[in-house]
């Protein structure tokens, strides 16, 4: 998810707009290469890149810099960051209710967390899973929308009536949840031994949340056709369920060949696959950066061209904008 702001002014002509009683205009533009309602945080990475732009805006947070006038930090600071995944989450309980907050904290700090609700006299809580194994993933965007509102209201509902077997069912995810925070943080285990350890794993998760109610028809259909003859593959439902997307779990050693079929397979049948990975950078920031000979800035250029580019050349916009990004 990517955003730009034109007409950014600095915080003294904001507030000299402010001085005579006038609000400023804004253009506000939102571009996205991510599928919408698939259970893959699209909702968060909006929160977050809203959230930024305007405390940014308001200069709330910055991007500090030095004499040279490059990044005197090489990083979004901690307290920036945080104060962008308060206002994100505040977006996010708007769009879903009673969101967990994972989400937008992977959408603003990136790389791979662990989170558990305080439940049962449980301590709550999020962690960064530090030192994480990088594992192959892929995506499958079954094209059915689902609302995370009404699937976590079917979970409550399911608590009240049958408050025994819900809870036991809960305990028994978390219990799943616990052994592949351990497994993707061992360093001493052979990887593929990790990896299997994953694959059964999901394949356990995922019928704990079929007894919680939250599959769908499209999503077992992804999960019928990944576990065929010849893959042999885990997959699950990711994000609240209901539809959206599935996740399948790709070993080192699966063949290029046979992922190449699969995902054809998925298409044929109507299916979007993506292949990803665990983990990957935050949110960022682009610097202003004045090239040589333009007079004008990389912030305008890229704005510019930022409207016109295909979504799905939006990560290459990125790496060649021509500014300078600063992460978290």
């Amino acid at each position: 998810m990517l955003v730009t702001v034109d007409n950014l002014q600095e915080a003294e002509g904001l507030d000299s707009v402010r001085s005579y009683n006038c609000s400023p205009g804004i253009n506000f533009c939102a571009r996205s290469a991510l599928p919408i309602g698939a259970g893959l945080g699209s909702s968060a990475s909006y929160s977050t890149c809203v959230a930024a732009a305007f405390l940014r805006l308001h200069n709330r947070i910055s991007v500090p810099l030095n004499e040279d006038g490059a990044a005197a930090n090489p990083s979004i600071s901690a307290k920036d960051a945080a104060l962008v995944d308060q206002w994100a989450f505040l977006a996010e309980k708007i769009n879903h209710g009673n969101p967990s907050g994972i989400d937008n904290a992977v959408a603003v700090r990136g790389g791979a967390v662990s989170f558990a609700r305080a439940i049962n006299g449980r301590k709550g809580g999020m962690a960064s899973l530090e030192g994480s194994h990088s594992v192959r993933l892929l995506l499958t965007d079954t094209k059915v929308p689902r609302d995370t509102k009404t699937m976590v209201a079917g979970v409550t509902s399911r608590l009240a009536n049958d408050p025994e077997r819900t809870n036991a069912t809960i305990e028994a995810i978390h219990n799943i949840a616990e052994r592949a925070k351990l497994a993707l943080t061992d360093d001493k285990t052979d990887r593929a031994e990790i990896v299997k350890a994953l694959a059964a794993l999901i394949d356990e998760n995922h019928d704990r949340l079929v007894d919680l109610g939250v599959s769908h028809p499209s999503l077992e259909s992804v999960r019928a056709k990944t576990a065929s003859e010849p893959y042999q593959l885990s997959t699950k439902l990711t994000g609240a369920g209901g539809g959206g997307c599935a996740v399948t779990l790709i070993p080192d050693s699966f063949p290029d060949a046979s992922l190449n079929q699969l995902i054809s397979d998925l298409v044929a049948e109507g299916f979007v696959p993506y292949l990803t990975s665990v983990g990957g950078a935050g949110l960022g920031i682009m610097r202003k950066k004045t090239p040589a000979g333009t007079g004008q800035s990389s912030h305008a250029l890229a704005a510019s061209l930022f409207r016109q580019v295909e979504a799905s050349g939006l990560a290459k916009w990125a790496a060649e904008s021509g500014g300078e990004w600063v992460h978290t």
